[in-house]
């Protein structure tokens, strides 16, 4: 059997796929999550598999709000509030081993036509490449990401310019080394960039560097443990609407202790808890010190349900106007039920709090306060043949901000198609 694929799907507009902002800093405890499971790969000295997928798809989805305008507001001249997007594109995700190491890429590349609102055609990127290198005593991962896509008009005004391409560019180092008993020490570096197109969006350009040290105990019966700290400088690049010698950004600093462990033979779980400190450099600009935090709990009673739910804070420097950065809070559920071997359902939800911090040395629309974000999403799967897949989902979304401008409600529907070969 051969181990290429072609893919033709036509799925919905969701939260993740259209999102498209800033997702600078993460360094909340997903971080420690990433580099112990990096860890205990290191210690099992577990050798890569060869893996080959590649597809082509076609997206197709119908969005009721597509402008992500209010409930009041009109679309402007020439340009329409519900529409279809179509989006064929290119998947791939590909491992070859080299020996002990790989080398791996995944990811798609695509573009968006609309019907209507063609002001917002735009490519659709984001492929990850890097390798995997098993050393003698330590195991390691090297990655580079290229996002390029239309940012999420969520986070644009209403008479603001729609039209900006946001390109994002993540570098990532992280090893792990065995050769201390259960202990295993971890290092990782990361390097984040987004730039906006739009000239109006460019002080929104930001750079981030992240670093982050830990060590892990593992013991196959009891779990894992890790302790971590991490360190992230992430700064907007243009100051020219500044006082001379101001800058923007902010440095970030955690420290965490993670744990993860299968209870029993239906749960597996993944929790951290530790401290986070924000320092802006504007000096007007409220800090922030606190819990930070995240888990997540997957259950599997047998081989037809399956339900997970996961929670998380951590800072972020989103892609609206003159925010210095924001304290993101999520909670998510999903359950996922076979119908037999041929049919699937899945049904669950998001919620995301965002406390946005400013300063009033940047001039703008100003979010006083908070939004909060929920998505309700629900669909259906049938396998109609080991190549051959339709799937029918449908989302609902609805924000609500101190901005009267920036809450919205929306719906979309999607029906998928899938070949593989």
């Amino acid at each position: 059997m051969s181990d290429f694929a072609i893919c033709f799907s036509v799925p919905g507009r969701g939260a993740a796929d259209d999102r498209g902002g800033s997702r600078l800093p993460k360094i909340a405890p997903v971080l420690g999550l990433g580099l112990l499971s990096l860890g205990g790969a290191a210690g099992a000295q577990t050798l890569p598999e060869r893996r080959l997928d590649i597809g082509i798809s076609v997206v197709n989805s119908y969005d009721t709000n597509i402008l992500r305008l209010p409930e009041d507001g009109t679309a402007p001249p020439g340009q329409s509030r519900d529409d279809i997007r179509a989006t064929p594109s290119f998947t791939v995700d590909i491992e070859q081993p080299l020996g002990r190491q790989s080398v791996f890429l995944s990811g798609s590349a695509g573009y968006d036509f609309y019907r209507e609102n063609d002001q917002l055609e735009r490519e659709r990127i984001e492929l990850t490449g890097g390798t995997n290198l098993n050393l003698q005593a330590c195991g390691s991962r090297l990655a580079a990401t290229y996002g390029r896509q239309q940012s999420d008009l969520a986070d644009i005004l209403p008479g603001e310019r729609q039209v900006n391409t946001q390109t994002r560019t993540l570098y990532q180092g992280e090893i792990a080394c065995r050769g201390f008993g259960p202990l295993e020490p971890t290092f990782s570096y990361e390097r984040e960039r987004v730039e906006n197109s739009d000239p109006m969006r460019r002080n929104g350009n930001t750079t981030s560097d992240t670093y982050s040290v830990g060590v892990n105990y593992f013991r196959p019966v009891f779990g894992s443990v890790g302790a971590q700290v991490s360190y992230s400088d992430a700064r907007y690049d243009r100051t020219a609407d500044l006082p001379p010698g101001r800058t923007n950004g902010i440095k970030t600093y955690t420290a965490d202790f993670t744990f993860e462990r299968r209870i029993g033979s239906q749960l597996t779980g993944t929790a951290s808890i530790g401290v986070t400190r924000v320092d802006p450099s504007l000096p007007d600009v409220p800090g922030f010190k606190g819990l930070s935090y995240s888990a997540d709990l997957r259950w599997t009673p047998g081989t037809r349900l399956q339900a997970r739910v996961g929670l998380s804070r951590e800072a972020q420097q989103p892609n609206l106007l003159n925010i210095s950065y924001a304290i993101v809070d999520t909670y998510q559920g999903r359950i996922q039920y076979a119908l037999g071997n041929r049919i699937r359902l899945t049904i669950g939800a998001d919620y995301l709090r965002r406390s946005l911090r400013d300063s009033a040395l940047t001039q703008g629309p100003v979010l006083q306060t908070e939004d909060r974000r929920l998505l309700l999403f629900g669909g259906a799967s049938y396998q109609a043949g080991e190549r051959l897949t339709f799937s029918l989902d449908a989302r609902a979304e609805r924000r609500r901000s101190d901005v009267k401008e920036l809450s919205f409600n929306n719906f979309s529907v999607a029906l998928t198609t899938r070949l593989t070969i």
